[in-house]
C-alpha cells in the first residue's frame, strides 16, 4: 500500500510540475514552423517555374506560328531552340518535356517540368510536375 501511494504521489508531482513546458512548446512550434516555411518556399519556387515555363511555351508557340510557311520539322526545331534558350538558367528544376502540335488554327505547345521538392519532400516524398500549354495563330 505504501508503494502504491508513493507511485501515485510521484506521478501527481510530475503532472503538477510545469518546468520545461516552454522548451517543449518552442520545440514543437519550431518544428511546425520549419515545415510550413519549407512548404511555402517549395510552393513559391514551383509557381516561379510555372510562370517561366509558361513564358517559354508562349514564345515557342509564337515562333512556330510566325514561321508557318516553313516545314513542320523546321518549325519544331526553331520552337524548341527558342524554348530551351528561355528556360536555360532555371535552377532546381528537373527534366523538361516539350511538344509542338500543329492544329487547324495554328500551333500548340505543351510542356512539363519536374520541380524538386526540398522540405516538402519530408511531407510527401515526391517531386512536383508543372504543366503548361500555349497556343498561337499565324
Amino acid at each position: 500500500m505504501i508503494m502504491k501511494d508513493s507511485l501515485f504521489s510521484g506521478v501527481a508531482g510530475l503532472v503538477g510540475d510545469r518546468r520545461g513546458t516552454t522548451v517543449m512548446v518552442w520545440a514543437l512550434g519550431g518544428a511546425a514552423l520549419l515545415v510550413m516555411t519549407g512548404l511555402a518556399l517549395d510552393c513559391a519556387r514551383a509557381e516561379a517555374v510555372k510562370h517561366r515555363l509558361q513564358s517559354a511555351a508562349d514564345a515557342a508557340a509564337l515562333v512556330a506560328a510566325r514561321n508557318a510557311a516553313a516545314p513542320f520539322a523546321e518549325r519544331q526545331v526553331q520552337a524548341r531552340a527558342f524554348f530551351d534558350e528561355t528556360i536555360r538558367d532555371m535552377a532546381l528544376a528537373g527534366p523538361v518535356n516539350f511538344r509542338l502540335i500543329e492544329t487547324r488554327h495554328g500551333h500548340r505547345v505543351e510542356a512539363t517540368m519536374t520541380v524538386n521538392a526540398t522540405l516538402a519532400g519530408l511531407v510527401r516524398a515526391q517531386d512536383w510536375t508543372v504543366r503548361v500549354a500555349s497556343a498561337a495563330r499565324p
